[in-house]
């Protein structure tokens, strides 16, 4: 095999995993929506769900072949999530929702935000193409300040307003009973947690399905750039 069909064989594995990867965002983000309609709630098994789609984006992610550094980022979140992802079936499961349980829920809640960063930071780095929308400098910090301050900021403030009341000793100021019968105020905020959440993870994925279809030609005009250099 030469060097011109082993350049193509990993292209074609790259663009593999990268639509690999876009299509288990979409899972994630329809896993998203059928939890707000309810829907997983027929399945016996809902409670897994959050740790196979983890465990899914981890595998995906370290799947072998030759690591670009934006794609090498994503390995550490992804690891962390999926080493922590069980405490959200845990706490799922768990009808008391203990606080050994729901600090590893948050946890596991950061990695996932820690791994949305860097898939903001990997679609910003991306030179862009024929399928891609817009400049990816501006969508990659656009979706970072939606990740930043419309998810990150309200779900740690609202876990550390709960931690702190059952720290002062109110009972009835639990994780559980925050998101069942939430006040008025966590009411709205889980709302638009939960719709930023679904736009960003959404974009993610199609953004990501661009990238992949775009790899091919990126790569074609990488290619010419350096034999034009040498000639």
């Amino acid at each position: 095999m030469n060097e011109s069909e082993e350049g193509l064989l990993g292209l074609a594995w790259r663009q593999c995993r990268m639509a690999l990867l876009g299509m288990v965002l979409l899972l994630c983000a329809g896993a998203l929506l059928c939890a707000w309609m309810d829907w997983l709630r027929l399945l016996a098994l809902w409670c897994y769900v959050p740790s196979i789609l983890a465990v899914l984006l981890a595998g995906v992610i370290l799947l072998p072949g030759d690591l670009e550094r934006g794609w090498a980022r994503l390995a550490y979140p992804a690891l962390c999530l999926a080493g922590l992802a069980p405490f959200l079936t845990f706490d799922l499961r768990n009808a008391h929702h203990t606080l050994y349980l729901s600090v590893g829920a948050l946890l596991a809640g950061l990695a996932a935000l820690w791994l949305m960063q860097e898939l903001n930071r990997l679609i910003a780095h991306a030179r862009g193409g024929a399928c891609f929308p817009g400049d990816p400098q501006f969508v990659g910090r656009a979706l970072s300040v939606a990740t930043l301050y419309g998810v990150a900021v309200p779900l740690v403030a609202v876990y550390a307003s709960v931690f702190g009341s059952s720290y002062m000793g109110w009972d009835d100021m639990t994780v559980a009973n925050c998101w069942e019968n939430p006040p008025m105020v966590m009411f709205w905020t889980g709302r638009v947690v939960y719709w930023i959440s679904l736009a960003v993870v959404l974009l993610q994925a199609v953004l990501v399905l661009c990238m992949a279809a775009d790899l091919g030609e990126n790569e074609a005009k990488k290619q010419g750039g350096n034999e034009c250099q040498l000639n």
